[in-house]
């Protein structure tokens, strides 16, 4: 038997897993064996072998096809993304890894890695301590009322907020949206309404989809159902889209996640320099080579940077079989059938964007036949548990907590991937709940474009605010300062002697104001990422 001893134990547990989710069901293997065979017939790639366990136990390498999976999500009745997990799959290491991964290009952050039906345990605003304007830290608010848990949509047919990040090649609303960004999306039905056509004070803030990729930014949309982008600090081509001939508008933008600690400088590819007339959106049904092939086009990659970055995901999730070579990735665009391992497949997914469901659907399993149903997480690995989801990288001073999970209810919709992404995307280890502050009002002293901030991350070992030279404000760094009157500010400064100069980068009629260090105010530390509400 091939494999270490460890291996080949998780292969029999992975086995052993898979036959208890089964029972669960009343079904066996031979069950699920005939079944697959009668829907997809013995030669399909969908078919699932009757040998299927002693696979499994005596080949650690071993494991079901993207097909198989779908089909085994199909006659279960379960979700894919929970088959994903019972197989041994990492998918909070994967849903972290998504939402830090540097590409050049927006994209959308797949819901299969990020489970999008989970909520985040809910938080209360503790009794006896009304909502204060300012700075006020999260724990003096909130106090902890529930784990996080699974709630489905109430029909099929409601959509969920999308979530996107905004790669530094598709910057049409720099500055106000910074690349590396990761932004909520309101859906809508792909093309403009009413309510769209009606002349505003401001274009909207709308996540578009066209031939070439994602955008996001600020577009006109006429009562024809042309779209067109509004005026950007970046030279991109002007270029009117027909709606939704050419283009579709997948929601409105209402909510940024931004890092203030680094920054991914902007660019204007030669094709987004000059125009190029649009065409149209294609709507037939793709082979999985030819959707990996256009899925890297519009990623702005060759196979020797998708190979650079498959290595970066396996060495992230310390397992080899997420790398793919550059050859087997030109093989891969011209194949019709799926990679056969799922590592290969979520790696594509993760480097050129696409989703596993759209690779689903390319490889021959209509979205509408998988599962809907929740795995009962007795089932799942413990590290796909999503009520014992309190990693040990968010916790409180007095017990484990998620702490991407204390956001008042007002604030909507808290992506689930935040949880395992927030040290990658802050450069904090080990973030507590004391080091995240609640904002309310107006915060002159902040950086531009950071209007409806309304939750901010501190690190608190940064205590020297500094000042770069010839750089704009929206870049300067900005900290969360404690003044003698016990009360907070979030302001950019620099030291000036023993004195702190505060400066008003978003109110350029207000002149700078000087505080006595350790008299007058106290430095608590670097702001290092924000969430703010964007308005429509």
């Amino acid at each position: 038997m091939a494999g270490t001893l460890g291996e080949r134990d998780a292969a029999q547990r992975t086995a052993a897993r898979i036959r208890s989710i089964l029972a669960s069901r009343s079904l066996t293997l031979h069950r699920v064996s005939v079944e697959s065979e009668r829907l997809y017939g013995s030669e399909s790639p969908s078919c699932i072998p009757h040998t299927l366990y002693h696979s499994l136990a005596s080949s650690p390498s071993f494991g079901p096809s993207l097909p198989q999976t779908c089909a085994l999500s199909r006659i279960s009745g379960y979700r894919l993304e929970d088959w994903l997990g019972a197989l041994g799959i990492d998918l909070d290491r994967i849903a972290g890894l998504q939402a830090s991964l540097p590409l050049r290009r927006t994209r959308i952050i797949d819901p299969a890695f990020h489970r999008a039906d989970v909520v985040m345990g809910g938080p209360e605003e503790q009794e006896g301590h009304p909502q204060s304007q300012g700075v006020v830290p999260l724990g003096q608010l909130l106090r902890w009322v529930n784990p996080p848990h699974h709630q489905l949509p109430e029909s099929a047919s409601e959509e969920r907020r999308l979530f996107a990040r905004i790669g530094p090649e598709d910057a049409f609303a720099f500055p106000e949206l910074l690349p590396g960004s990761i932004v909520r999306v309101n859906p809508q039905d792909g093309s403009p309404s009413a309510d769209d056509v009606v002349h505003r004070n401001r274009p909207q803030l709308l996540l578009i989809e066209h031939n070439r990729g994602l955008w996001c930014g600020r577009f006109h949309v006429s009562g024809e159902g042309i779209i067109y982008a509004a005026a950007s600090e970046l030279a991109y081509a002007q270029i009117a889209f027909q709606c939704p001939q050419e283009a579709r508008i997948l929601g409105a933008v209402d909510m940024e996640i931004r890092c203030m600690h680094q920054f991914e400088s902007p660019s204007v590819p030669a094709e987004f320099a000059t125009y190029r007339r649009p065409r149209a959106l294609e709507h037939v049904s793709l082979s999985p080579g030819v959707l990996v092939r256009r899925a890297r086009s519009k990623a702005g990659l060759t196979l020797r940077e998708a190979s650079f970055l498959s290595r970066r995901v396996s060495q992230f999730l310390k397992d080899e079989q997420y790398a793919i070579a550059q050859s087997t990735l030109s093989e891969y665009e011209v194949q019709n059938v799926p990679p056969r391992h799922l590592e290969k497949v979520i790696t594509l997914c993760l480097i050129y964007g696409f989703t596993l469901i759209d690779f689903a659907a390319a490889s021959g399993t209509a979205p509408e036949d998988l599962g809907r149903n929740v795995i009962p997480s007795e089932f799942l690995p413990t590290s796909n548990i999503t009520s014992a989801c309190c990693s040990h990288r968010f916790s409180s001073d007095r017990s484990e907590l998620g702490a991407a999970s204390s956001v008042p209810s007002r604030f909507g919709e808290v992506p689930w991937f935040i949880r395992s992404s927030l040290v990658e995307l802050s450069g904090i280890p080990r973030p507590f709940q004391r080091d995240f502050f609640w904002l309310d009002g107006i915060h002159p002293f902040l950086p531009a474009h950071t209007q409806g901030s309304m939750l901010a991350l501190v690190n608190r070992r940064k205590k020297r605010p500094l000042r770069l030279p010839a750089v704009p404000s929206w870049q300067q760094p900005a900290y969360v300062l404690l003044l003698r009157s016990g009360q907070y500010l979030c302001a950019c400064c620099s030291f000036d002697g023993e004195t702190l100069v505060l400066y008003p980068e978003s109110e350029s009629t207000r002149g700078p104001e000087q505080l006595r260090l350790g008299r007058d105010v106290e430095v608590i530390g670097q702001i290092v990422a924000l969430a703010r509400r964007i308005a429509s």
